[in-house]
């Protein structure tokens, strides 16, 4: 007897990458055409006396799901250590491996992302046989693309997007001459059509920030406390987030000689907040009221700068090197968010000092550039070293950013 998987079904798209560009000045489309082909291929086995498959059509799907992985037992340095604890999709999971996911103490909390859905129909005039290579053209169309998480695998949060094709075949007992009536019954019943045949292809979305092409300058936040400390510290707004570090220059200048910095720490705080409650979260409701804040600590730095004496644009270096490190997302089940934390201590009494500055990390447009980025836009733009400039913060920037940090209170810091 002839195997019943007799149709091999194959997804070509166009590219597996999807590339996204996001700005605050250029205006773009909020679309995304991803096109290409589904090949079916009929097996033809030995010895079978069968006719050749019919095809009644095929049924495309293009999903996208954000999962974070709820567990209490395992801590970051296990994480990185053994990636077998990191989160798992679990769309993907079998009965049992679902099973061993919860036995070790893991859930997920899932939201659907994307999903859109096209039927495509085989053969023409009502020829639904397979009797060659069929190649047939599909067409996703991605509104709002703005509002797309881009592709992420880290120890706590999976962002995967994937095609998935399944070819509906015709019942062996089905024929052209059968009674209406029988028809009818047999589409009440969804037994009319099988999925016998089924392919999945993941696709990548990167989403890019075309500020990164521009030669902007840094910004240059400025304090003081009384009596005490003027500083200065001057940081780029935005930066690639392929880089190994990042840096930025500080100016401290005290009110008196009484007043020594004895040691700097700085380190880049990555906000995570994310439902506490594992689920599948519910399309077009936004965040569930019980959420978790979490706050990871990377690159973690000290320096002793007691022997210091002239605190001027000293340069500091901070690594990025941690399986942790993320895009910044914004999406109703997850949002991440990143600040630079600078923290002086100082000799004798005085209380230390707390900054924070928000950051911003995006990936670099790949070549060549896309067409919407307008040269004629770029005349009101400065050509010179970014890093021989410095400029305050924007109206606009201090009304999205919030309250500037406080150096005139000891934060309580929770890390």
């Amino acid at each position: 007897m002839a195997p019943n998987n007799n149709i091999q079904i194959q997804i070509i798209p166009e590219t597996t990458m999807i590339h996204l560009y996001r700005d605050d000045i250029i205006e773009e489309s909020n679309t995304y055409d991803l096109r290409g082909h589904v090949r079916l291929i009929p097996i033809v086995y030995k010895h079978n006396t069968k006719p050749a498959p019919s095809v009644h059509h095929v049924h495309l799907r293009f999903q996208g799901f954000a999962q974070t992985m709820l567990s209490a037992n395992f801590s970051d340095s296990d994480d990185e250590a053994n990636q077998s604890h990191w989160c798992k999709d679990s769309t993907e999971l079998t009965m049992l491996d679902r099973f061993l996911y919860s036995a070790r103490g893991c859930s997920n909390v899932t939201e659907c992302v994307l999903d859109q859905e096209t039927t495509l129909t085989v053969g023409t005039s009502g020829d639904n046989t397979l009797s060659e290579v069929q190649s047939i053209p599909f067409r996703f169309t991605l509104e709002n693309t703005h509002q797309l998480p881009p592709s992420i695998k880290l120890p706590r949060h999976l962002i995967s997007y994937y095609v998935t094709a399944y070819v509906h075949q015709r019942k062996e007992d089905e024929c052209d001459h059968c009674s209406s009536l029988l028809k009818k019954r047999r589409t009440l019943l969804k037994l009319r059509h099988a999925a016998t045949a089924m392919a999945k292809l993941p696709i990548t979305i990167a989403c890019h920030d075309l500020r990164l092409n521009r030669n902007e300058p840094r910004i240059r936040y400025c304090g003081a406390r009384p009596n005490c400390l003027q500083y200065q510290v001057h940081v780029s707004k935005n930066f690639p987030f392929d880089a190994p570090s990042l840096q930025f220059h500080c100016t401290l200048s005290a009110s008196s000689p009484s007043i020594k910095v004895r040691k700097l720490v700085y380190f880049l705080v990555q906000i995570e907040t994310y439902p506490s409650k594992a689920g599948r979260m519910q399309p077009g409701r936004g965040l569930v009221p019980m959420v978790e804040t979490r706050h990871r600590k990377i690159g973690y730095t000290e320096v002793d700068v007691s022997n210091v004496e002239n605190f001027d644009h000293i340069p500091f270096t901070l690594k990025l090197t941690q399986p942790h490190f993320s895009q910044p997302i914004d999406i109703p089940s997850l949002s991440i968010q990143h600040k630079l934390r600078v923290l002086l201590h100082f000799d004798g009494k005085e209380k230390k000092m707390a900054l924070s500055f928000p950051l911003n990390f995006c990936t670099r447009p790949p070549e060549p550039q896309p067409r919407t980025f307008i040269l004629s836009r770029m005349s009101s733009l400065s050509l010179t070293s970014a890093s021989s400039q410095c400029k305050l913060p924007t109206y606009l920037d201090v009304m999205n950013e919030g309250a500037p940090p406080s150096p005139f209170i000891d934060d309580a810091l929770l890390y």
